[in-house]
């Protein structure tokens, strides 16, 4: 033995190996506690909690209802007995018209949405005259102008 050092303890220390005392021991984890969850986020948990079935009194019996329904129900009974921030709240939802609770969409024609159009109806028609064609049963020739004629020529 030299200098007091024991013959068993021979391994070095320096970067990546930590002196014996300090290693991890057999079946010991480095991360105990594991990994930490993220927070739910707020949308999350207020669609959790809409959707939890609460016992409400309507009409004189007590009725099970998602939450959301409940909240519902009680805006629109406070707006139509006149509490002004309540109707302002439920009347985007009354002003859409239509019963299935989808907002109507106000469609306008753009010039490209033309061409779209213009361009399907062409190959629809080029489509219809070629299987004429394949059939046998053209009864009218197809003009020289029909036949230059190609849905994305632009001249």
């Amino acid at each position: 033995m030299a200098n007091g050092e024991d013959q068993d303890d021979d391994h070095q220390v320096g970067y990546g190996k930590p002196p014996k005392q300090h290693r991890w021991k057999k079946g010991q984890s480095g991360n105990p506690s594991g990994k930490r969850r993220c927070e739910e986020r707020i949308e999350e948990t207020f669609r959790r909690i809409a959707e939890e079935e609460i016992l409400v009194n309507h009409n004189g019996s007590q009725t099970a209802m998602p939450q959301r329904e409940a909240v519902i129900r009680s805006v629109l009974a406070k707006g139509m007995k006149g509490d002004v921030p309540a109707f302002k709240a439920i009347t985007p939802f009354l002003d859409r018209g239509d019963s299935s609770g989808v907002a109507s969409a106000n469609l306008t024609a753009e010039l490209a949405d033309l061409d779209v159009l213009q361009t399907h109806a062409d190959w629809v028609g080029l489509v219809e005259r070629a299987q004429k064609e394949l059939q046998g049963s053209t009864d009218t020739p197809v003009s020289e102008e029909e036949q230059d004629d190609h849905p994305n020529d632009n001249s």
